[in-house]
């Protein structure tokens, strides 16, 4: 029995090693066109741009929801968000019945846990949840990992740097944006004031790409980045006209680059069309070894990292 038991603890050790770690770094109201990878040059996302030579971008990502809380609530089910009753609306209930992914992962074997935004806004401790649905809250990343044990760990790492109510008047002044290189759609009016106040918004993105730096970096020094898929995006478009809670681009185009070493070919660009609907199935499921849920309406996207038609 004991040499059972051995050998049992000895395959899941193996197991766990083999399982890779899992970093979501997801800004709140962050659109597409807003990382200097994307083709913005007044703004400055290094850690955005060196995950997008090390990993795959994508240039067409949407969010299946233009609005916080419905499109998390598809991530986190991996469901068509007229599947979810309340949990597709805003400041609504997320209801118990529904299963997560977090959940999943944890009951796998994973370390799970978020900071910052995870499914917000609404009310889900009313209906049958004792966390929120993205899992346990942290302070930080790093005391997120000092409790962890001897397994691969799923982390969300939810910035609200971008989020309208953080930006403030005169950051971009004060970080050298320049007003002129702005890009101001044509839902705007392109007078000074609208360009001062975008250079306060990419404040906050060049403000977020730091932070996320700070979680890749504490990944280098413990000497497990190659073996964590980093996934970088947001949960919809930025608070302007024509972006948060419409249906154009700006509201649901989203900026995403993943990285995989060995995995996902570095440098690569894929024109194909992504949901975060698709995270579920794809990241959260299938590299955790979870059976596909039936009623998920998300595909696993795994096999496109190979066979997609891809630019270098």
């Amino acid at each position: 029995m004991i040499r059972l038991l051995l050998c049992f603890v000895v395959m899941q050790a193996a197991a766990f090693a083999a399982s890779p770690n899992i970093l979501l770094l997801i800004g709140d109201n962050w659109s597409y066109q807003h990382a200097t990878a994307n083709g913005n040059e007044a703004v400055r996302t290094p850690v955005f741009d060196r995950m997008a030579r090390e990993g795959m971008r994508f240039t067409h990502a949407f969010c299946p929801v233009p609005s916080c809380s419905p499109t998390r609530s598809c991530i986190v089910t991996g469901r068509a968000a007229h599947q979810l009753e309340d949990a597709a609306s805003l400041w609504s209930k997320f209801p118990g019945k529904f299963r997560v992914f977090g959940a999943a992962l944890s009951e796998a074997g994973y370390h799970v846990g978020f900071t910052g935004k995870g499914w917000s806004p609404g009310n889900y401790k009313d209906f049958g949840r004792t966390v929120n649905p993205v899992g346990a809250q942290f302070a930080d990343f790093t005391s997120f990992l000092k409790v962890r044990k001897e397994q691969p760990f799923f982390f969300w790492f939810g910035s609200v740097h971008t989020s309208l109510h953080q930006w403030q008047e005169g950051t971009g002044n004060e970080r050298g944006i320049d007003p002129a290189k702005v890009r101001v759609p044509k839902s705007l009016p392109d007078v000074p004031e609208i360009r001062e106040e975008i250079t306060d918004y990419l404040a906050q993105a060049e403000l977020m790409d730091a932070a996320f730096g700070e979680a890749i970096a504490l990944l280098e020094k413990n000497g497990e980045l190659d073996n964590t898929v980093v996934i970088y995006t947001g949960d919809n478009g930025w608070q302007m006209p024509h972006g948060l809670a419409h249906c154009y681009d700006d509201g649901t185009r989203v900026p995403l680059v993943v990285r995989w070493p060995g995995k996902v070919k570095a440098g690569v660009v894929s024109d194909a069309f992504v949901s975060l609907t698709d995270f579920a199935p794809t990241f959260f499921l299938e590299i955790g070894g979870i059976k596909p849920w039936p009623e998920k309406t998300g595909r696993s996207t795994l096999s496109m990292y190979f066979v997609v038609k891809r630019r270098q």
